[in-house]
């Protein structure tokens, strides 16, 4: 058990790290207003599912200030990448085409478009943050000096 989560425990720190370092390194800013906006967001979400956020955070074991690290490294990242997740109304009708999606009742069609058109949006953001911290952990010159 010491050996596998030590393992994974070390490699989500040095991750962390080397993300961190990047993004101060790209001088990418998020604003304070960027980050209550999210909350804000989350906070709904959460209400329409019964619970608060303060509930959620206990839930996780993270404070509000360590979400709050969570949300400004992630907005961060998502305008480092801004470029790479361009989803065009193209790629969601293929998305709808081939999928053989219909908006559901009572939501039109140009916000259920919308809604695709954020869910790709998030895939493509998270497959090139994967190959993003993939390069950075390739490019960093890590030297363990313990072994699990």
């Amino acid at each position: 058990l010491e050996k596998t989560s030590g393992q994974q425990m070390l490699d989500s720190l040095i991750t962390q790290k080397l993300v961190e370092m990047e993004l101060a390194k790209s001088q990418v800013e998020v604003s304070s207003q960027e980050i209550e906006k999210e909350i804000d967001k989350i906070k709904s979400q959460l209400t329409l599912q019964g619970t608060s956020l303060e509930a959620a955070l206990a839930l996780q074991g993270m404070a509000e200030k360590q979400l709050k690290e969570r949300i400004a490294t992630q907005k961060k990242l998502e305008k480092l990448l801004a470029d790479k997740v361009v989803v065009t109304d193209e790629e969601v009708t293929k998305y709808i085409k081939n999928n053989k999606l219909s908006a559901p009742k009572g939501t039109f069609v140009e916000e259920f478009k919308s809604q695709i058109k954020e869910q790709l949006r998030l895939n493509k953001l998270n497959q090139e943050a994967r190959l993003w911290v993939a390069d950075l952990k390739d490019k960093a010159n890590i030297k363990y000096l313990i072994k699990f």
